[in-house]
């Protein structure tokens, strides 16, 4: 029976290729033909990539990649989702992806990796293949699987601010994220922490009122700036802090509303403001205006069994957009109606 099914099988052969030959031949095209389409893709990754390695955040970019690298700073309210959905009203393609775990340094998300697979476990994470999206694995998956145009990158609230802990992070830096960043040739945006809303809590004792505090965390990641910028040329700092301050002494209504429930984390409010900051240094154009209907897309807001926190009005979401482009030495449009300048 085997040979009966060896005969069948070189006579299906010989219908379709006419010859031992020409089967060979035919193999030998396609295999050729496989190569060339290989090389193919590979030289449109290339291009790609060389077309993000340009991005200028000029009106020719159509397309931005950008990746997420913290703790829960960012994901309370899910802000890489609020800035990818912010990013689509500029851009007619947005790749965002994100490496996030709560209560971590830069060094331990390094060694421990991706901490979602509970929180971000929602019906909003499914995807396609009926997986949640709950980021890359860990930082190194992260940078090597992709080439980002923008690395979003935050520390512990507290990790900048003193010399030990600041240097384990430059440490980590050196050693792992700065080698990756300038191998894809990614421009990394520190996200200046701020300071929290009561002083002294959480054994910051030694880091002053939120003034102080907030002045330790921008000397901090000034200093990180100033070590990646020796090695890449280009660093940016998305300055959160600085914003958060300018409200605490010019708009306390406001300022209180940055808060979650704990007095540290961030609220809808403090994420907006955190997102719009964010566009406005990636971009270094105007953040769109604010729409309610982005935070529909988030995979975690505040701790489920906690009351849902109040989303920005859509006044109080112009004041902090309009600060976020002033902090960020944005010019705005023309017609923007100066809704800060009824604050200063």
């Amino acid at each position: 029976s085997n040979d009966k099914r060896l005969e069948c099988a070189e006579a299906i052969t010989r219908n379709m290729f006419g010859s031992r030959s020409q089967l060979i031949g035919a193999l030998a095209v396609t295999t050729v033909a496989v190569a060339a389409a290989a090389a193919f893709v590979q030289d449109s990754s290339v291009w790609r990539l060389r077309r993000r390695r340009r991005f200028k955040g000029t009106d020719d970019d159509d397309e931005i990649h950008v990746a997420f690298l913290g703790n829960s700073i960012l994901y309370f309210n899910d802000c890489p989702r609020l800035v990818e959905n912010m990013l689509k009203e500029r851009y007619k393609t947005e790749v965002q992806n994100s490496c996030l775990r709560g209560g971590v340094n830069l060094t331990q998300l390094w060694a421990k990796g991706n901490g979602m697979r509970n929180k971000f476990a929602v019906p909003n994470s499914l995807q396609w293949n009926r997986r949640h999206d709950i980021g890359a694995l860990n930082p190194q998956k992260l940078l090597e699987k992709h080439s980002w145009d923008f690395v979003v990158i935050n520390d512990h609230t507290q990790a900048p601010t003193r010399e030990s802990s600041k240097q384990e992070s430059i440490t980590t830096l050196e050693d792992h994220l700065i080698p990756r960043l300038k191998a894809g040739h990614m421009i990394p945006v520190l996200l200046q922490t701020f300071a929290y809303k009561v002083p002294k809590m959480r054994g910051t004792q030694d880091l002053g009122d939120i003034q102080q505090y907030t002045q330790l965390l921008a000397e901090g990641y000034n200093t990180y700036c100033h070590v990646i910028q020796q090695e890449l040329g280009e660093c940016r700092i998305a300055p959160v802090g600085e914003a958060v301050l300018w409200l605490h002494q010019n708009h306390r209504e406001l300022w209180e509303k940055l808060y979650s429930w704990d007095d540290f984390h961030p609220s809808p409010h403090g994420t907006w403001l955190e997102a719009s900051i964010l566009f406005c240094t990636m971009t270094r154009q105007e953040s769109p205006r604010y729409n309610p209907l982005w935070w529909d897309s988030s995979r975690y807001m505040q701790p489920p069994d906690q009351k849902p926190l109040p989303l920005p009005t859509n006044e109080e979401a112009e004041v902090i957009r309009q600060l976020a482009c002033s902090i960020c030495k944005i010019q705005m449009a023309p017609d923007t109606s100066l809704t800060l300048n009824n604050h200063l």
